[in-house]
């Protein structure tokens, strides 16, 4: 087949995460990263903004349409020009169609109105962990990620409250809030996976509308489209539920004429409310429709079943035409296990309080099944694999478990360094998307043999050099920050009391300095109080009552501190497989693990070495000077005076670190052999 003869459109549609998102912005990464795939030569692109996409997506400011720009072709063989931001001419439909689907502005409504304080639905979230969920429902990771949430994250909004109120807005509202929201309040749900499908359809329809203008033959010649799904974050598992609820049987969906399905968790709420626009964009589309020729739109609607107004619930005209689904940083398995009454109908294996007859009798088969590949990096907190919604009964009703073994296609590996930060890198990481082109869509060049396992092999797995960046970053870089911020406090303060006299400036930096390791007194001290008494407990030392309002507390920089290392040893937990050699994984059917490879212990030695060689020279050259010395310290000597705070600093919040780790690992030993342990 040549280059000029019609083929179906391949669109891509972008599904964005967290946050509060602007029109085109996810999407546009993506094409700079399938630009340089299809062009090649180490290329980098950088040369779109956000707007440029939009000023072809956007539709007169009310409609979805794509983007769609020369030079990126679907056929690799196929020659559509340079790539240089402009549209296509003459080439239109030969290249690949990105959508940006946007959903953030239902999450910041929602948000709005119904969220709660981050503490509030944390302290919730893990009493419902420990004594709703069902045992099986309790991954090792699930208790300590809780547990960190709650007292480190807590922490540090508090202070970013105080210093830096838009960013806590930010990350404790629009980020964490909209995994809160879309978990706790089930219309914000309802309402997103509408969005996906009525967004889908309209695509669909404006698909066939752009066949009949640019391709001879109009419906005689009509192919239907082809769509590959790359969501991210809480996108990702926004579109899983979208795509399962795509099979859901009609009169469910619909809520109409039947009684509401016995499971809980169907049918989901708000569905079945039109968005304000979408009466208005269905009529334009119809009157587009008609414009395409009587006859053509005629067989069109006879075909898919067009009504001749706006219908009361999505069409899904576009289901059987989704070929993968690539989920990056996916939350999905988090949701599934800490959410899970969210998805009884999926048809959970083992618990005998979910009734197996909840899970069937609502989904329709696909004509084809759905291939997933799910990747996630290591330091990424939100990701994770797919062990529990893999494992349920519906999952394989519509994704493809059988064609590609688990190990090619649920994947962890090791490329970005920085803890957190790694949930946004996949986006400018140009051999991920050489693998989402040519090995997830099939899409190669010529004479390349297609590999399933690019992802699963060592040299995309561990990118070299990245495994002892991460435990830099873990266990050195994070704790240096805060040794030196301490010190220079103490040094400050100390260094003031002791040269110039009492000031208030100088008790405040020491005070300072303690009360970020070590905060003396919380309100949850009174909550505790009380829980003792309801539960039976005399309390009647004063001592005791005393300690108990007034125990020390880790502070700021202890959280701090600590949670870069307990985090690591999470990730470890959530990333951890049955096997680290692709030939076992594939042989055992399940997915790759780590080997931690003994990171801390080799590296610990060295870095109190480095710490003591700074502090003994100092301090004998201060030991050495005062006995002898009248006159008052020059420069040099406070010079030396800070030295040895600095390193006194460090070497105790590496104490403060080797605690840390020591208590973490024994957590995540009796996590591992007691997964109920919350």
């Amino acid at each position: 087949m040549t280059s000029k003869e019609p083929k179906p459109r391949h669109y891509v549609v972008v599904v964005h995460g967290m946050g509060v998102q602007k029109e085109s912005v996810t999407a546009y990464e993506v094409i700079h990263r399938f630009a340089e795939v299809r062009k090649g030569k180490n290329l980098t692109y950088r040369n779109l903004l956000p707007p440029s996409l939009s000023s072809q997506s956007v539709l007169s400011g009310m409609g979805h349409g794509w983007a769609e720009f020369r030079g990126i072709p679907i056929d690799p063989a196929d020659d559509t020009g340079p790539f240089d931001g402009l549209p296509p001419t003459g080439t239109s439909g030969r290249n690949f169609r990105f959508v940006d689907l946007r959903w953030s502005q239902i999450l910041a409504e929602d948000e709005r109105d119904y969220a709660c304080q981050m503490k509030q639905w944390a302290e919730a979230l893990r009493e419902k962990f420990a004594t709703i969920v069902p045992q099986e429902f309790r991954p090792s990771w699930a208790g300590p990620l809780l547990q960190q949430l709650e007292d480190s994250a807590s922490t540090v909004q508090a202070a970013l409250t105080y210093f830096q109120p838009t960013l806590a807005t930010l990350i404790f509202d629009e980020v964490l809030g909209g995994i809160h929201l879309y978990g706790d309040y089930a219309r914000t749900r309802g309402k997103a996976v509408r969005h996906f499908h009525f967004v889908l359809d309209e695509i669909f329809l404006r698909d066939f509308v752009d066949w009949c203008r640019y391709e001879p033959g109009g419906y005689a010649t009509y192919q239907m489209p082809k769509f590959t799904v790359i969501a991210h974050s809480l996108g990702s598992i926004m579109s899983y539920d979208a795509l399962m609820y795509a099979f859901t049987q009609q009169n469910i969906r619909a809520e109409s004429r039947h009684p509401r399905h016995p499971c809980p968790s169907l049918p989901f709420p708000a569905y079945t409310d039109p968005a304000p626009a979408e009466e208005a964009i269905w009529r334009r589309l119809l009157t587009q429709l008609r414009d395409v020729g009587p006859d053509d739109w005629t067989r069109y609607q006879t075909r898919f079943n067009v009504p001749e107004t706006a219908p009361d619930i999505p069409l899904l005209l576009w289901r059987n035409c989704v070929t993968e689904f690539i989920t990056l940083g996916s939350p999905i398995d988090k949701l599934h296990a800490l959410w899970y009454q969210n998805y009884l109908h999926m048809g959970f294996q083992g618990p005998k309080q979910i009734p197996a007859t909840w899970a069937s009798d609502w989904i329709e088969k696909p004509q084809h099944k759905i291939t997933h590949f799910n990747l996630c990096d290591e330091q990424d907190p939100v990701g994770h694999h797919l062990d529990l919604a893999q494992s349920t009964v519906n999952y394989q009703e519509v994704f493809d478990t059988t064609t590609i073994p688990v190990a090619y296609r649920d994947i962890t590996f090791r490329r970005y360094p920085v803890p957190g930060l790694a949930h946004i890198e996949y986006w400018r990481d140009r051999q991920l998307f050489e693998g989402i082109v040519y090995h997830v869509m099939g899409l190669m060049p010529v004479g390349v043999n297609r590999d399933v396992s690019y992802f699963a092999l060592p040299d995309f797995r561990e990118l070299k050099g990245t495994y002892r960046k991460i435990l830099v970053w873990a266990y050195f870089r994070i704790p240096l920050i805060a040794a030196m911020a301490t010190g220079v406090l103490l040094i400050y303060g100390l260094g003031g009391l002791a040269h110039t006299g009492f000031s208030i400036g100088s008790v405040i930096a020491v005070m300072a300095a303690i009360l970020l390791w070590m905060r003396p007194y919380s309100t949850q001290a009174y909550r505790a109080e009380v829980d003792h008494r309801i539960q039976g407990g005399q309390i009647t030392k004063w001592w005791r009552i005393f300690w108990m309002r007034w125990k020390p507390r880790q502070g700021l920089f202890a959280d701090l501190v600590a949670g870069a290392v307990e985090w690591r040893r999470i990730l470890i937990l959530q990333s951890a497989g049955e096997a680290t050699t692709l030939e076992a994984a594939t042989r055992q059917k399940v997915r790759l693990g780590f080997t931690t490879q003994g990171g801390f212990w080799r590296n610990a030695p060295w870095r109190y070495l480095f710490g003591t060689l700074w502090l003994l020279p100092a301090a004998y050259y201060c030991w050495s000077y005062y006995p002898t010395s009248p006159t008052p310290p020059s420069f040099i000597l406070m010079g030396v005076e800070g030295i040895v705070v600095l390193s006194l600093c460090y070497l105790l919040t590496m104490a403060f670190v080797t605690h840390a780790y020591l208590r973490a690992k024994k957590l995540r030993n009796i996590v591992r052999a007691n997964p109920q342990c919350t």
